[in-house]
């Protein structure tokens, strides 16, 4: 009987093990690190950042594999030079090879002695120059100034909207999926509100929750969004107008 009870105490312990105990630490990764590519997605860089840098301080161990597909939009969102050359060495997605090239582009046309100590790398980036578009020149512009110009935070207004967005992002979004027809989307819409206009996001929202069979009609103008899906405009801009 002793001898019975030793080997299931052996394989309980082997089927304890078999199920690693950071297991929920890796879901809880894996959510944040979605909120963190969504963020990269809709042009949010700093938030995508600031997300990315609380994965990586509450959950150190399980961070950078889950982080990892988005480690070249992360590091050209840094807006540097060697931010901008990381991303166009190691990108996969087309769209950031495209903007960290012509980020790099700007950096050497700026500074000569720049492009001559790293000649390989210019030269690479010079045999790219033909497939930029004016999307791509368009970004690669905003992360040159994106430290001469922090957005707004939007005060209490904009702290409810990050917590409100991000925990909708984390735990509901996942479960019933991409809905929103419109460009921005509304959970987007909503942070840009509240940034901009403080406690008035919460009203500009619903007002827009009321809008949106209107606005996504069928007989309504289409833009495409950075994942490439065609949504119809409503900016945060076509509705704050009566703020001046």
């Amino acid at each position: 009987m002793k001898a019975i009870a030793v080997g299931l105490a052996v394989a309980a312990a082997c089927v304890g093990a078999a199920e690693p105990a950071s297991a929920p630490d890796a879901a809880r990764a894996g959510r944040r690190a979605r909120l963190v590519a969504e963020l990269l997605a809709e042009s949010a860089g700093a938030e995508a950042r600031a997300e990315a840098a609380r994965l990586r301080a509450e959950l150190p161990a399980e961070a950078d594999a889950a982080l990892a597909p988005s480690a070249p939009a992360l590091a050209l969102e840094r807006g540097s030079f060697e931010g901008f050359a990381e991303a166009f060495r190691t990108a996969r997605d087309p769209r950031v090879f495209r903007v960290a090239g012509c980020a790099l582009s700007r950096a050497f046309a700026a500074d000569p002695a720049l492009a001559a100590a790293h000649e390989d790398l210019a030269e690479r980036v010079a045999l790219c120059e033909g497939s930029w578009s004016e999307a791509d020149r368009a970004d690669a512009a905003r992360l040159a100034r994106a430290d001469a110009a922090p957005a707004p935070r939007g005060g209490i207004g904009g702290w409810l909207a990050r917590r409100v967005v991000g925990f909708y992002r984390a735990f509901v979004g996942p479960a019933i999926g991409a809905r929103c027809a419109l460009e921005p989307s509304c959970s987007r819409y909503f942070l840009l509100a509240a940034r901009k206009h403080g406690l008035l996001g919460v009203p500009m929202t619903a007002d827009r929750f009321v809008r949106e069979p209107v606005v996504s009609a069928p007989d309504r103008p289409w833009v495409r969004n950075a994942d490439g899906a065609w949504r119809h405009p409503d900016p945060v801009e076509d509705h704050d107008w009566w703020f001046d």
